[in-house]
């Protein structure tokens, strides 16, 4: 699992984001973490990954601390733990084959047939195999969203971390795209952190919810559980549903 104790990180005197964050990601389950804008969730889903570092506090991903740790750790972390960028972060210059190759042969020792095999796969898990030789212009919204999914998983990471999975989609895919996080859950034993401002996505994704206001998570809980909170804005989250 992942587990977060007392992460503190600030960029100002003014700009504090993260003030003692704690939070537990239970494996093969799906925890959201909402809260407004500019609350700290992209900053917390970089931090695990070691994209930024946080002043104190620890992160533990299967018992190996991500904070303070050197390069050569953080590089068999991150073979476990997959992100999902809110773009989709496709190479434009790179088709959608080449995009899943790519990490595969920077970062696993496989042969150019098993390349070719996996590529293949998770496509197929994706939905998309069709889609191998396009350009990254030529795929839709939804598309793109998928194949960064794809790209992302092609190395089998136990943990994905997803940035805004559902921004700018239209609401039937945003459907898809969150009940494809689902499917990654049940299929693969995926376990997933989702940073989303979209209450639909998270009535499908949520296992878990967890709420973060003033650099601490303020609630976490199952689904239910945060429906029946008085806290205002959790309240007025689930009413847009």
């Amino acid at each position: 699992m992942i587990v977060i104790r007392d992460l503190y990180k600030a960029f100002s005197e003014t700009l504090r984001p993260l003030q003692g964050v704690h939070l537990v990601a239970e494996e093969k389950t799906n925890t959201v973490l909402i809260g407004k804008s500019g609350s700290g969730k992209s900053v917390l889903l970089k931090s695990i990954v070691g994209l930024l570092e946080p002043d104190k506090g620890s992160i533990l991903v299967d018992e190996v601390e991500v904070v303070d740790s050197r390069q050569d750790t953080l590089q068999k972390i991150r073979h476990n733990v997959g992100y999902v960028f809110q773009s989709g972060a496709l190479y434009d210059s790179l088709t959608v084959g080449e995009n899943l190759a790519f990490p595969l042969e920077k970062t696993r020792d496989l042969s150019r047939g098993e390349i070719n095999d996996r590529v293949a796969y998770y496509l197929e898990q994706v939905g998309l195999p069709e889609k191998i030789g396009r350009m990254p212009s030529e795929l839709s919204g939804g598309q793109r969203k998928r194949i960064g999914v794809a790209r992302t998983i092609v190395t089998e990471p136990k943990y994905l971390l997803y940035d805004e999975p559902t921004t700018g989609l239209d609401p039937l895919t945003t459907k898809e795209i969150a009940e494809f996080i689902v499917k990654l859950r049940d299929d693969l034993d995926i376990t997933g952190i989702a940073v989303t401002h979209d209450p639909y996505c998270l009535q499908i994704v949520a296992d878990t919810v967890a709420y973060i206001d003033e650099g601490i998570i303020k609630f976490s809980g199952h689904t239910d559980e945060a429906r029946q909170t008085a806290d205002p804005f959790l309240k007025a989250f689930f009413q847009t549903v």
